[in-house]
């Protein structure tokens, strides 16, 4: 019985000493791309101007269909060094004697820090004018508008104005207006 005792007492603590302990590090690399993105969602104002023909002679040309809207969808993502980002537009091509004004302001939907509409827009409508760039949005951290139809995003509503009847002359070419919308951290 004691060689019984003797062998369970050894086997026990030969358990005993052979367990070994430790620790094991493992590094986890995330590389997270700094980015800037953003669409229109129809890319194409629509102003139709061929109702605005006098009823009787003596009378002014006038623009009717003067009013149009767009969406500006944005995805950003901050450099570390935390530049903030801006949206600027610029025109170019709008036709003498025409003026073309817009009033940015957010939609529903926005995620991030989506930033602020530039003071020259803070008032509404404000002109657009041939090869001048404007801030449009400011103060852009990370983030996201999302992408739903007609809610998401920057809201753009733009009215087209006779400025002087004089210079108009009549132009049934299209799309040689462009307004070009640029993002920039």
């Amino acid at each position: 019985m004691k060689k019984v005792i003797t062998s369970i007492a050894i086997a026990m603590s030969f358990a005993a000493t052979a367990q070994v302990t430790g620790t094991a590090t493992q590094i986890v690399e995330v590389t997270i791309p700094e980015y800037a993105m953003i669409e229109l969602e129809t890319g194409t104002l629509s102003f139709n101007s061929g109702q605005g023909v006098p009823s009787a002679a003596g009378d002014a040309f006038a623009l009717s269909g003067t009013t149009a809207s767009d969406f500006l969808y944005m995805s950003t993502m901050i450099p570390t060094s935390g530049t903030v980002g801006t949206i600027t537009v610029t025109l170019s091509g709008l036709r003498a004697g025409l003026a073309l004004t817009m009033a940015p302001t957010l939609a529903a939907g926005a995620t991030g820090d989506i930033g602020t509409v530039h003071n020259d827009f803070s008032g509404g409508q404000t002109a657009l004018t041939n090869g001048n760039a404007k801030t449009v949005i400011e103060s852009i951290g990370t983030a996201y508008t999302g992408r739903t139809a007609n809610t998401s995003g920057y809201k753009l509503d733009y009215v087209l104005a006779i400025a002087d009847q004089t210079l108009l002359t009549e132009d049934k070419t299209t799309g040689n207006t462009t307004l070009v919308y640029t993002v920039a951290n």
